[in-house]
């Protein structure tokens, strides 16, 4: 599910670079010979008409979050600052690297290096502007690891909290989901929205694509969970959530008769009481819409707890239960996907229809569409072995970076004299 042709993302470049015409052609007091005049200074530093132009091109074709006007004017200054600190520590990156980082960029979007600068300067860009750009984010990573990297590593026993392995706190992400179907009929189409979403960086625009394609019961939040244990989480999915960036989206999650995609809107460490489980105890009730006389939603209402569902389910015909107690692991993804947002005794429908083979009375054996919705039972607690302490400590080291990096920026801005010219 990871193919998307190059002439559809050239053509998406091209979408975007239109629109970028039609912006830079609108009436402005700019002339050629200004582009390159001062528009702003940060200290000695300056910022020409023609870098903010350039800037908020880039942000736009990259479709990053936020007006592209406005936030190339915050990450100019921001750069400006960067650089002057980069020179303070006589930091410099190899060109080398530089061209190795925009392989990197293009790869993501499955473009090779000479596509992706050739995509870029057909919307507008310059290859310079591409290349500062990145030059200076290394040369920043660098800064920041050096200066406080000693400081962000987590002890031991914080990163035993964190996996819940002490009763002083955890750790917690905040996810937006989209949760599609998947049949043999819709599965192409699926394949190429799902890896468009997976490109998406935007909050507002996963949330829309939520709302429009989720089945799942935040669909019409926009995908959006609250605050969630890590332990809650499928075990499988752990990792590739510890390994993003607030924003950035998995790859396309196969979830039984759905395809799954999850963006990370946060991660936090929280004190308090904290628990991980060994087993999940839970109800699942499989119904034929055909011949059931209440619908899935009806009969996992009544039920207020899961010894209740096997009476609903004797009064519908063409419905079955079953209960199930499994390790984290065990439990099939979709229905763990179903299962982390659920306290005890509340239920979800799964996304999906699945196809079973049914017997009829001369043995003929046909295919019928049955829906299936589950009930957390409970979870029995246990110490958490499944969580990777090396992903653990990564995320928690990534995140404190990232905090460390912008309260250092921010003192860095309050310190500086930055004027509109």
């Amino acid at each position: 599910m990871r193919n998307l042709t190059l002439s559809l993302k050239l053509a998406r470049l091209s979408v975007i670079g239109l629109v970028c015409a039609l912006v830079t052609a609108a009436p402005s007091a700019i002339t050629a010979q200004a582009l390159f005049s001062p528009a702003i200074k940060v200290n000695d530093e300056v910022i020409t008409w023609f870098e903010l132009q350039q800037r908020a091109q880039l942000l736009l074709v990259l479709q990053a979050p936020g007006d592209p006007e406005s936030e190339a004017r915050r990450t100019l200054i921001e750069d400006r600052l960067k650089r002057i600190a980069l020179r303070e520590a006589q930091i410099t990156v190899p060109p080398e690297e530089v061209q190795l980082s925009i392989e990197d960029m293009a790869a993501n979007v499955q473009l090779t290096a000479d596509d992706f600068i050739a995509a870029l300067d057909q919307n507008g860009v310059d290859y310079e502007t591409l290349r500062d750009f990145m030059e200076t984010n290394l040369g920043w990573n660098e800064y920041v690891t050096a200066r406080f990297l000693a400081r962000a590593r987590p002890t031991d026993e914080e990163i035993d909290r964190a996996l819940g392995q002490t009763d002083r706190g955890s750790v917690q992400v905040r996810l937006a989901e989209v949760v599609i179907p998947i049949t043999a009929q819709n599965a192409a189409q699926v394949d190429v929205v799902a890896q468009q979403i997976s490109q998406m960086r935007d909050y507002d625009e996963f949330s829309e694509a939520a709302r429009r394609y989720s089945l799942a019961p935040t669909a019409a939040d926009g995908g959006v969970t609250d605050w969630l244990p890590l332990n809650n989480l499928p075990p499988a999915l752990r990792p590739s959530l510890l390994s993003l960036a607030p924003g950035s989206v998995t790859d396309p999650i196969l979830l039984g008769n759905a395809v799954g995609l999850f963006q990370l809107r946060g991660i936090r460490e929280v004190s308090g009481p904290t628990q991980s489980y060994s087993a999940i105890d839970y109800a699942l009730v499989t119904l034929n819409p055909a011949t059931a006389r209440d619908s899935i939603d009806t009969v996992l209402h009544k039920a207020g707890r899961c010894d209740d569902l096997y009476g609903a389910v004797a009064r519908n015909p063409g419905m079955s239960v079953t209960r199930e107690s499994q390790t984290p692991g065990q439990v099939p993804r979709d229905i763990a996907v179903a299962l982390q947002t659920l306290d005890p005794e509340e239920t979800a429908v799964l996304p999906g229809a699945v196809q079973l083979q049914v017997a009829g009375e001369d043995g003929t054996l046909t295919q019928s569409q049955r829906v299936r919705g589950v009930m957390l039972c409970g979870r029995t607690a246990a110490l958490n072995q499944d969580a990777s302490r090396e992903d653990v400590a990564r995320a928690l080291t990534g995140q404190r970076l990232a905090a460390f990096a912008q309260q250092f920026l921010e003192q860095r801005r309050a310190d500086s004299v930055i004027l509109d010219q």
